[in-house]
């Protein structure tokens, strides 16, 4: 990671293992920081649970699995809260707003 880069987490709560993330975020164009972006993301699944509601209870998730993008047909079960087979994609679930501070 460069120090012009930016990479943040935050977890959705309730759930058994999702979250939301950057990773490496480019905050310089052309050479000058940049002096608002919003980024949107899809939900994540750390792989590390088998829940598939906001509140499923613990079911881990042995071995662990690789994290994945949750999409509106992965994972394809119909009980899983972001199924949604009409859909090509998800609405939108978070959006990350970094603005430049100004300093006296």
């Amino acid at each position: 990671m460069f120090p012009w880069q930016v990479s943040l987490v935050s977890k959705i709560v309730p759930s058994p293992d999702w979250f939301v993330g950057v990773d490496s975020f480019d905050l310089c164009e052309d050479g000058n920081w940049v002096d608002n972006v919003k980024i949107q993301v899809d939900p994540l699944d750390a792989g590390t649970d088998n829940g598939l509601t906001f509140t499923a209870p613990n079911w881990p998730t042995t071995p662990q699995e690789r994290i994945f993008r949750i999409t509106a047909n992965y994972p394809s079960h119909p009980a899983h809260s972001f199924h949604y087979p009409t859909l090509t994609h998800l609405p939108r679930i978070a959006t990350f707003t970094i603005t430049k501070a100004s300093y006296p």
